[in-house]
């Protein structure tokens, strides 16, 4: 029963797309969320502290009480061009614990792109060396092996409300 529930849930959250047309903030705001913008090159996450709160205390219903320090926006490994298909990913201090968003960039407006998050999360812990969340085109969220000894878990989340805590 609860394979079925998550099954439903991942093809719903696969079937929405955003294509050409919603990428602009307010008609991506209906399926995504705008969490940021990108200027001269530059990420920004519009409110960093209300992100951190949410994903800290998704964290912790995932069963991990940690801190997160860290913020990077990374390339993805989806198919197409790098600026396309990017993650916003957070870790603790220790590097042991790792959650991510996929984001989309938006049409740029007065050399400004919004960054577009689908609101789901990948959370991927267990080592601080390798075990990093990556979003692969033919398989989906997958998290790289541990370089060092230990294993590596992965937690895939469906978000219901804002990632920002509003």
């Amino acid at each position: 029963m609860i394979m079925a529930v998550v099954c439903i849930a991942l093809a719903l959250v696969y079937a929405c797309t955003v294509d050409e047309d919603t990428k602009t903030p307010e008609a991506a705001a209906a399926v995504t969320e705008v969490i940021g913008v990108q200027e001269n090159g530059e990420f920004h996450i519009n409110d960093q502290e209300g992100l951190k709160a949410k994903w800290e205390k998704t964290l912790l219903e995932q069963g991990y009480d940690v801190t997160l320090e860290r913020f990077d926006f990374v390339p993805g490994d989806l198919v197409g061009d790098e600026t396309s298909n990017m993650i916003l990913m957070a870790s603790n201090a220790e590097g042991t614990v790792k959650i991510a968003t996929a984001i989309t960039l938006g049409k740029e407006v007065n050399s400004k792109r919004p960054v577009i998050s689908n609101r789901g999360t990948v959370t991927c812990s267990g080592c601080s060396a390798g075990c990093s969340p990556t979003e692969h085109a033919e398989y989906g969220w997958i998290c790289s092996p541990c370089v060092t000894s230990g294993g590596c878990t992965k937690t895939e989340t469906i978000e219901t409300e804002s990632l920002q805590g509003n």
